[in-house]
């Protein structure tokens, strides 16, 4: 639980990723079929302040301000999504469950973690019905952290009862940078020829992007049919310190300089890739990195809507693509807000909508991610 708010406060406040239960309080999600929008909006002051409180473990201070939030505020989704978590930190796990009902009934952005949280809760209470169905609406819904499914202790009620599959774990390389570590798995063409010039792309795996979740982006995009494609993949693994912060920025220059000196790179630049809260750090690394990096492809995820507008001005260095489903109707609303800005600041892009498919895109796997990215950047 501490885990995900933690996580969560960094994405909201910060720049980081991620999502879970009574900690998590992530604003990477999707849609689902329920019509009923959200028509209340945090302002970004009562925002950091709901999560200023949860994340410090204030949850008497949280509750009082939160219910009154929401009893001025009745349909603002999200703000029933941190008073969930606040209801969570109490241990008021009934409660915490009704919250969380309505954060799903009227937020899409933050769907897929409120029902994660109800997982969460109903785990907890030794319900297991409704555990199990309120994870399988998390995934349906967009949840891709598959580091808090192995490790979240308040759903191991799920996991003795063999509702939770994990991917295949796959072997990892690292470096150490100034203390800080990270780890990496390359993916090569099968007929690999070291004299030879090869494209190369860096891919953020999503979720809190540790190794679980990475052995999942292995699983689903790259590691089975990645090698046939004449491609350079490298798949790094979050640092325990997380991603945004200068000295993980410096150690991720230090891994693509590793990959550099060790392989031939087309144009002697990668092409940046994050999937759902993979993007945020890809979108933000492709900037303060910017002479390692020659495109940026940006799949399922709302990474650019918290972004200030003027600052979007900062992507006119590379071409970007968007990638989001048809069918999640905050990803569209906030791509096409995206789409608008680049337009009048003159960035070249590309906005890609997969028709019928949601948050989770599941025509992306078994290599139609990368045959998308090969389209858009030659």
């Amino acid at each position: 639980m501490k885990k995900l708010i933690t996580t969560i406060l960094g994405l909201l406040i910060g720049l980081h990723v991620i999502i879970g239960c009574s900690s998590s309080i992530s604003g990477e999600t999707s849609n689902s079929n329920n019509t009923e929008y959200e028509t209340e909006r945090f302002n970004k002051q009562d925002r950091e302040k709901a999560i200023r409180l949860i994340s410090s473990g204030k949850w008497d201070q949280a509750l009082t301000f939160l219910i009154d939030y929401t009893n001025k505020n009745p349909k603002n989704g999200e703000s029933w999504f941190y008073l969930a978590s606040a209801y969570h930190g109490k241990q008021d796990y009934k409660n915490a469950i009704d919250a969380n009902q309505k954060a799903v009934e009227l937020s899409h952005q933050m769907r897929a973690s409120a029902y994660y949280n109800l997982a969460c809760a109903y785990s907890l209470t030794n319900d297991l019905d409704n555990a199990s169905e309120a994870l399988k609406l998390a995934q349906q819904s967009g949840f891709l952290d598959y580091d808090l499914l192995r490790t979240d202790k308040d759903i191991e009620l799920l996991r003795e009862n063999d509702f939770i599959e994990l991917p295949q774990t796959y072997e990892y390389d690292r470096i150490v940078h100034n203390g800080i570590e990270i780890k990496y798995h390359i993916i090569l063409p099968e007929n690999y020829n070291k004299s030879k010039t090869y494209p190369a792309m860096l891919a953020y795996p999503p979720g809190s992007q540790g190794m679980t979740s990475a052995d999942w982006a292995l699983s689903e995009f790259w590691g089975t049919t990645a090698g046939k494609k004449d491609w350079i993949i490298v798949v790094p693994v979050a640092p325990k310190n997380g991603w945004i912060n200068h000295p993980s920025h410096h150690a991720l220059n230090d891994l693509l300089k590793t990959v550099k000196r060790n392989y031939e790179i087309e144009g002697g630049k990668f092409h940046m890739v994050g999937f759902e809260s993979g993007a945020r750090p890809a979108a933000t690394f492709a900037l303060m990195s910017k002479q390692y990096f020659q495109s940026l492809t940006i799949i399922s995820s709302y990474a650019l809507e918290r972004w200030d507008d003027e600052d979007l001005r900062s992507f006119n260095i590379m071409p970007v693509k968007m990638i989001v489903g048809g069918d999640d109707e905050h990803g569209l609303a906030a791509a096409h807000r995206v789409e608008g800005l680049f337009k009048q600041f003159e960035v070249k892009y590309d906005l890609e909508i997969i028709p019928n498919e949601a948050r989770h895109l599941p025509s992306l796997r078994n290599a139609g991610l990368i045959e998308k990215i090969e389209d858009f950047v030659r």
